[in-house]
Order: structure tokens, then sequence, then C-alpha cells
């Protein structure tokens, strides 16, 4: 591993963001209750268990197991209600899509994992999604991001009940890995220090031969990070001669971390002597950036030893393997670096030209960066934005932009199904049709802005006398609706009354001096004016009509 990916070298670094509302079209929790001996879970529990721990060393023969695992996870949630497990394998394969370059996929299922885990109270999916998304924004550069979600991994994975699944060791020490090296990256060596030092404790009390072997590398890197050259010596010595005692081979970025340790103290001997160790490991070099990274940090041992052929034929080994798998960012660092062999063989316009070219690309890759940054951000937050401003501009549609009440479309939408639950329980339901008196008047003597003012203060007096279930809107102009669901006509009438009685008090001098206003109102029910909404809204009318024609400032109820 090169920079700032150092810890990312255990199983996956991740790490919150504020939970989401259940995605449209997902999953939803099921309420269930204890659900005793369950034949078949544990199995599939520990197989995917297995395949997630697997995809932190081989993505392609985890994938080669998940199709199936998914496949069983799905028929789990179908038959017993537990959609838990196909969320863990959902999770899974956006690991593995992660590790093969998809980190708009990972981020994406991520983010809808821990929006379903929040909403089914599922810590461990909850815990596993955080991390994963501390390892979509360390990947796209966001650190400050990726501590919160690496903070909340290991939250949630201690939020896990002990009736909850039987997590294994090793996705605590992922977890914990996840956060230390989120630290890292911001600076806080004594934090990262702490954690990865408790950390080698643990592993070598409980004999963990790996995770001493990864945490050993991830110290010395903070070490070296943090300046105390000598403390990341002694830990890198120590980082290979536990390596050859327990027979566990080396990362590339673990051979990386040792000739670096030694590159900053100027020992390029033995720095070379590393690198060229780890260069006749093949089984070391996993990651496609591996071979031209070892081969240009040698070139730069070679340089400063005086093996400028040598060198020159390291960087030519590495510009291949940027060809060959275009390795673009690499290419930068291979341009600065035949820069500098160029200007310690004294050819000084070469090395400017070279330099140029270097800053060119420089540029060009920051650029391409925040150009593919935007990119994975905007397809990760494309599905949850645009379902956000789905859902506001669907509000807004059914909303009245004066008064915020709903309006003459929602009271369509909801009006049959709030009418047909009251009936299914054998109640009745009741509509009020509400309209301002001498509201034209008003808008011709006093102003349109006057008008605008009563019919907002209506607004707000007819929706305090509403209760929870009461649909209250404005339907045009100056004309009201009160659907009052289960509600009775001696009830309704008594509600209605209340309303007429708060407008005709109200202090309407607030909106202009000596305003006075009333209303009139139509009532009907659905014992006789009707089932359907269409029904009631034309009986109500009827009975608004009379009660302006017999002086306005009532209400007319049969």
């Amino acid at each position: 591993m090169n920079g700032g990916s150092r810890c990312a070298d255990l199983p996956r670094t991740a790490l919150t963001r504020p939970a989401e509302p259940p995605v449209p079209g997902l999953p939803q929790p099921r309420a269930t209750a204890d659900p005793g001996p369950r034949p078949g879970f544990e199995d599939l529990q520990a197989a995917l268990f297995d395949v997630a721990f697997l995809a932190g060393r081989d993505a392609d023969g985890a994938a080669a197991q998940l199709d199936a695992l998914t496949q069983r996870a799905a028929s789990w949630e179908q038959v017993s209600g537990e959609a838990g497990l196909l969320w863990q394998a959902r999770l899974v394969g956006a690991d593995v899509d992660g590790r093969r370059g998809g980190t708009a996929q990972l981020g994406l299922v991520a983010r809808r994992a821990l929006a379903w885990g929040e909403s089914a109270g599922d810590a461990y999916v909850q815990a596993r999604a955080h991390r994963l998304l501390a390892t979509f924004h360390e990947v796209i550069g966001d650190s400050a991001s990726a501590l919160e979600h690496a903070v909340a991994a290991v939250a949630a994975l201690d939020a896990v009940p002990a009736q909850g699944p039987r997590v294994p060791a090793w996705v605590g020490v992922d977890h914990e890995t996840a956060l230390g090296g989120a630290q890292l990256q911001l600076g806080a060596f004594e934090q990262a220090r702490e954690r990865f030092t408790r950390l080698l404790a643990a592993a070598r009390a409980d004999g963990d031969a790996r995770t001493r072997v990864r945490t050993l590398n991830n110290l010395a890197y903070v070490e070296l990070t943090a300046g105390r050259t000598a403390e990341a010596a002694r830990l890198a010595r120590e980082l290979v001669q536990t390596s050859a005692e327990l027979a566990i081979p080396l990362s590339a970025g673990a051979w990386d971390t040792v000739a670096k340790v030694s590159m900053s103290v100027g020992d390029w001997s033995a720095a070379q002597a590393t690198l060229l160790a780890a260069m006749g490991q093949a089984g070391c070099l996993t990651d496609a950036a591996d071979t031209a990274t070892l081969q240009i940090n040698l070139a730069v041992c070679q340089r400063n030893l005086g093996q400028l052929r040598e060198a020159a034929r390291s960087l030519d080994a590495a510009e291949a393997q940027c060809e060959q798998r275009d390795l673009g960012e690499v290419r930068t660092a291979l341009v600065l670096e035949r820069s500098e062999l160029a200007a310690t063989g004294g050819d000084f316009r070469a090395a400017y030209e070279l330099y140029r070219r270097f800053h060119v690309l420089e540029m060009e890759r920051l650029s391409e960066r925040k150009d593919a940054r935007a990119r994975v951000l905007a397809a990760v937050y494309e599905t949850v934005e645009a379902r956000r401003a789905s859902d506001r501009f669907q509000e807004l549609a059914e909303r009245d932009h004066l008064t915020g009440l709903f309006n003459r479309r929602h009271l369509e939408q909801v009006a049959p199904a709030v009418l047909s639950a009251a009936s299914a329980v054998g109640a009745s339901s009741s509509l009020a049709l509400l309209d301002i008196d001498h509201f034209k008047r008003i808008n011709d003597t006093r102003s349109h802005q006057v008008g605008d003012a009563v019919l907002q203060r209506f607004g707000r007096l007819l929706a305090a006398t509403g209760a929870g279930g009461d649909v209250v809107a404005r339907i045009g102009g100056e004309e009201f609706v009160l659907l009052l669901p289960g509600q009775d006509a001696r009830g309704a009438r008594d509600r209605v009354r209340a309303v007429l009685q708060a407008v005709r008090q109200h202090d309407w001098d607030e909106v202009a001096p000596g305003l006075r206003v009333t209303a009139s109102a139509g009532l009907t029910s659905t014992r006789e004016g009707g089932a359907s909404l269409a029904e009631l809204l034309a009986a109500a009318d009827r009975r608004l009509y009379t009660a302006k024609r017999g002086g306005r400032d009532r209400l007319v109820a049969r």
C-alpha cells in the first residue's frame, strides 16, 4: 500500500452520516418475535461471515461464492421475513465491487444498507454499512467523513445484542483498524498509535498471527508519518522478524513501509535490498499498481546510490506497467523521478522539461480526481437526492402555495381511502365546505395583499380546529374543505360552528384596520350526502349556497 492507504492493508478500512429513511422499492423490516431455533440460519450466517472475510483477501474468490449465498439469503427472507442476511450479502457484494474499482456502487449499496439497518434496528448491518462507507469516503478523499463512519462502525458493532449474530473476532479487528487508519489520515497520530498498540497487544495475547503482522505494519507507518523514524525503524525490524517467525508473508504495502523507513534515514542500500526482496515474491503483488510503485521506489534508491543506469531500467519497467495497466497516478510519480534522475545525471534541460511535464500531469491528475469524485458522489447520492427532490415536489404539488394547506389534488387522492377506512368500521364521515363571505369585496376595496393575508389567517384558524386524521384543504379561491373521517353529523356541526365563531371573533385589525371577516359553511355526511368525495362535495355545495342566500355567517347542515 502507498501513502494514505497504508492502513487499508488490513481487511478494508471503513467508517456515520445521519441516518436516512428506508429506500423505496427495497425490502423493509418486518417485526419478528424471538424466532427460536432456525434451521439453516446459522450455516448461512457463518458462510456470509466467511465470504466477507475472503473479500478482504481475494475479491474474485469471494465473488465466485457470492451469487449462491445471495440467492440463499433472498430465499431465507421470503420464508422468514428476515432481510438481515440478504443485506449482509449485498454489503459483501459492494465490498467486492469497491475492490474492483466500483467505488460508486460501493457507496450506493452501503448507504441503502445503512438506511435499512437503521429502520430495522439491525446493529450488525449498520456496523458493516458504516464500515464500507468509511472505505468509500477514504477512496474519494473525504477523510473527515471516513473518520465519522469509522467511529460509527465501531459503536454499532458494540451495540450488536447478545442474542444477535455471533460476530467473528476479525470483524472487530477490521473496524478498529479502520478507525485507526482514519485517525492517521487526519494526523491524529497519538490516537492512531494508541489504537494500533491496543490491537497489537490483543493479537499477541490471542495468538492472532495475521493481525499481529498487519498491525505492526500499521504502527510502523504511523511512526514514519509522525516523523519518529527511530521507533518506525524498530517496528519495521520487528515486522520483518515476526513475519518470518510466524510464516506470514508480507504484503506489498508492508514491504513498502519497511523500505520507506530505511529511505527516511538515508539507508539506500537497505531500502534497495528490501524492494528487491519484495519484487521477488510475486504473491505479495496483488494490486495493479504494486509492481510499478516498487520499481519507482527502487529507482529512487538506485539514483541515490549512483546506479543511474539501473535506475533508468527500473523506471522503464515501471513505465511499461503504467502503459499496460493505465496507471495514471503512478505515471505522475514516474515522470517526477525521471526528472530527478536527469538532474542527477547532469541533463538539466531534460530535467526541466520532465519537471514541466510532471507539473502538467499533476494538475490534470488533481482535476481528474475532482471530476471523478464529483461523478462518484453524483452516482451515490443521485438516488437519495432524487427521492428527496421527488418527495419535496410531490409535497409541493399537493399543497396550496399561499396557505400551506393541502389542495384539491391531495384531497382527491386521499379521500377514497379515508372514507373507506371509516366505513369499514361502521362509522360515518362528514364534510364541510366553507367560503369566506364577501371575499371579492375585500380584494377590491382593501387590496389583493390584504386578501392574501385573510386567506392565510383563515387557513390557520381552520387548521387549528383540525384533529388527527382530519383533512383540511383549500380547493380554490376562498373555498376550503374540512373532511372529518369517522365524525357523525352532530359532532361535525359543533366543529364547524367553532370554526365560524373563531373567524368571527378573530382580531382582523392586525391585517387591516376596521376589517371584519366572516364565513359560511355547508355540511353533509356519508349518512345522507353519499359515499364518494364528489357526492359529498356536491351536497355540501348546495347547503353552502343556501347559507349564502340566507344571510351568510352561518352553517347549513340540512
